[in-house]
């Protein structure tokens, strides 16, 4: 049976048997072809689509939510989203971002995005009083609509609100993916590891009046194209 396999993180894993059994591996023009050869890909599989992958599917959402950010742009937070603790690829530090978040929450609407339950026990402590943990996830429209700032210390979220063109901090801990290092040139993400306040309020201030770039919400309509079009070939296959 024919087999498409796209994955974005040179280090992950579960690249190494894919890669050997897909008949067609998908990935972002901003991944070195030369690291998924060396994990045992074919060249002759491999085809490369623009943008990076959460421009594929947040495409069709991209242009409504960035219009309803030019039309009201007011009373907006701070989103943090914590760390992807029990994920495979992770063994970064836990809970670093503490101190942060007890400093900024005395000046800045802050709301801390959790992943588990764990993470919800911790965030509603005492100290983090004033801080809004939400126990269910919030809509993906919701957030980047009202999102002043977006810190992230995973990976998939922090890229989908810098293609929004959304202001965005990675605080990730562990070896950044070469999507994220094409994000960083483009100037859609920071990446500031031991974020302090001074560098937050900088770059705050520093965003605040940015014009949105679209350019990655157009590249990932493209690229749906042409994971859709390949799907359809290779049913009538």
């Amino acid at each position: 049976m024919p087999s498409i396999y796209t994955n974005d993180n040179e280090h992950a894993l579960g690249n190494i048997p894919a890669f050997l059994f897909a008949n067609k591996i998908f990935i972002p023009e901003n991944l070195s072809i030369a690291k998924v050869l060396k994990k045992g890909a074919r060249k002759s599989k491999i085809i490369q689509y623009p943008g990076v992958k959460e421009g594929v599917y947040l495409w069709p959402k991209g242009k409504i939510i960035q219009d309803r950010r030019r039309e009201n742009f007011c009373d907006k937070k701070i989103y943090v989203r914590a760390e992807p603790t029990t994920a495979e690829y992770y063994s970064g530090k836990l809970n670093f971002l503490d101190d942060f978040l007890i400093m900024i929450k005395k000046k800045y609407s802050v709301t801390v995005l959790v992943r588990d339950k764990a993470q919800f026990i911790h965030y509603s402590q005492a100290r983090f009083l004033g801080i809004d943990v939400p126990e269910k996830p919030l809509s993906f429209e919701d957030i980047a609509v009202g999102c002043e700032l977006f810190i992230g210390a995973g990976g998939s979220m922090t890229r989908e609100m810098a293609i929004m063109g959304i202001p965005t901090i990675s605080v990730y801990q562990e070896a950044l993916l070469d999507v994220d290092k094409f994000l960083i040139t483009e100037k859609l993400l920071a990446h500031e590891p031991e974020l302090t306040f001074s560098i937050f309020e900088t770059f705050i201030e520093s965003t605040s009046r940015r014009e949105i770039n679209a350019t990655l919400i157009e590249k990932g309509k493209v690229a749906y194209e042409l994971f859709k079009n390949h799907l359809l070939k290779q049913s009538r296959q």
